[in-house]
């Protein structure tokens, strides 16, 4: 099966198989009450740096699950993912911020990102070796954007970059960025109205074709509050390897 990674976050591997449980039938005459509305979230043009903001040790807890499905079944876990900011540089380009990733208590990962006036741009991510398990930082060129500002609802943007690529070795790929506008979303936090953008690669390794559609929600002066990636791979001889990754945002500090 393809190897768990993560464009953004690190690799949620399966620390615990899940079983679901759930009760049957409603209470007589049981009536929900109404969700209260959630306010639009309103970003004025000039303000798009607001969905990410950046201070030293800064920090997002999120609730993360990972699913893999494959010819030999299925398999299912859940971990708690936390993104603290390990630094902050001033660039002529923009801030440079170094995120590490950790899962429960221990680091996994590490990434990096820029903030420009055109965008929140990812310079690096991490690649573990799946036979040596050594874990490297490979650079994106040119680097990747992730969100694009100014912000134009269902606008596209084409992009051929190389560097790490999930599920595979690192290399070329295509990517497809949209932004998709203002969304209501679920978090463990509850409902949020947040900004949707979305990137769609494909690539090919080992004469399979892959194809990774990543999604993430961003909170003015929160940041990321959900992010949902889906990787397929479909090899030659015709099988269909699938693995959804979600994060929903638990808490974050001010």
């Amino acid at each position: 099966m393809m190897k768990p990674t993560v464009l953004i976050v690190a690799a949620l591997s399966a620390v615990a198989l899940l079983s679901g449980c759930g009760a049957g039938g409603t209470a007589s005459g049981y009536k929900p009450e109404p969700r209260p509305a959630v306010p639009k979230m309103e970003l004025a043009p000039g303000d798009e740096k607001s969905l990410m903001p950046v201070a030293q040790g800064k920090s997002w807890i999120y609730e993360g699950r990972t699913q893999a499905s494959g010819p030999g079944g299925g398999q299912e876990a859940r971990l708690e993912v936390t993104f603290q900011i390990s630094k902050v540089e001033e660039s002529p380009n923009g801030q440079v911020v170094t995120i590490d990733v950790l899962t429960g208590t221990r680091k996994t990962d590490q990434f990096v990102w820029r903030l420009q006036q055109d965008g929140i741009f990812q310079l690096s991510g991490q690649f573990r070796d799946a036979t040596t398990q050594v874990q490297r930082s490979v650079s994106y060129n040119p680097p990747l954007r992730i969100v694009q500002f100014p912000i134009k609802e269902s606008e596209s943007l084409k992009q051929a970059v190389n560097g790490a690529r999930p599920g595979a070795n690192p290399g070329a790929m295509n990517v497809t960025l949209q932004n998709q506008g203002v969304q209501e979303v679920d978090t463990a936090m509850g409902p949020m109205s947040a900004m949707a953008t979305q990137t769609v690669s494909t690539y090919r390794e080992a004469n399979a074709q892959f194809q990774t559609t990543a999604t993430s929600w961003w909170v003015k002066n929160v940041g990321m509050v959900r992010y949902r990636q889906e990787i397929t791979a479909l090899t030659p001889q015709g099988q269909r390897l699938e693995q959804v990754t979600t994060l929903q945002l638990k808490s974050h500090s001010k």
